[in-house]
């Protein structure tokens, strides 16, 4: 589990310190794991935290990652649905399923 404050691990979760949207700790977070779920989200920069979080799913071989999002987000005249829109996009055509 990344998280950006340090945790101790527990019945068979290791946390791994680390920020989306800078990448860092992502890699070491998805090394090894099958199916990523994003559930990371706020006002700012989801897009980037996705982008960064599909990138290195996709190095690592991951081989399913679900992203939820917010339906009618396409049509929805607001920055943060924009945000939202490349966000859905970045992992859509990631290539991980």
């Amino acid at each position: 589990m990344l998280s950006r404050s340090p945790r101790a691990d527990f019945d068979g979760v290791t946390h791994v310190r680390g920020a989306l949207v800078t990448g860092e700790g992502v890699a070491r977070a998805v090394r090894g794991v099958r199916t990523v779920v994003h559930l990371a989200g706020g006002p700012k920069g989801d897009d980037t935290a996705a982008r960064s979080l599909a990138e290195a799913a996709v190095r690592a071989g991951v081989t399913h990652l679900v992203y939820v999002s917010v339906i009618g987000v396409d049509t929805m005249p607001l920055a943060w649905f924009r945000t939202l829109g490349r966000a859905e996009e970045a992992v859509t055509t990631s290539g991980v399923p």
